[in-house]
């Protein structure tokens, strides 16, 4: 049996790279509440794909992963996860997604960035 056999056989692949990238965005809510706005909007636009929204407010599509971070408005001071009363005003998206769904993250990225 062939090495590529083998991989496809037990659903490996050979070669596995991720790409990340972010999205700068003003928004005062809490990172959960950005994700939820974030999710129905891919909801709406990605229809022929299954959009999954996880308990951590992690959005998933194949192997996208879509999350939130909050950003500080001065390099010294940070929030804590669960202080949902003083949250950020600027937040990242961070949009990552491997190899074989590049089209799929392309499209994501790009649709992010003309809703930012």
């Amino acid at each position: 049996m062939e090495l590529k056999d083998v991989f496809m056989e037990y659903g490996i692949n050979k070669h596995i790279m991720r790409y990340t990238s972010k999205v700068k965005i003003d928004d005062s809510g809490p990172k959960l509440r950005v994700a939820e706005k974030l999710f129905n909007i891919l909801q709406e636009k990605l229809s022929e794909w299954v959009v999954k929204f996880q308990e951590n407010g992690k959005i998933v599509v194949e192997s996208v992963e879509i999350s939130i971070e909050d950003l500080s408005s001065s390099g010294m001071s940070s929030t804590s996860d669960t202080d949902t009363s003083q949250s950020q005003s600027q937040k990242n998206i961070c949009v990552t997604w491997n190899n074989q769904d590049e089209d799929l993250g392309s499209y994501i990225l790009n649709l992010l960035h003309n809703i930012s």
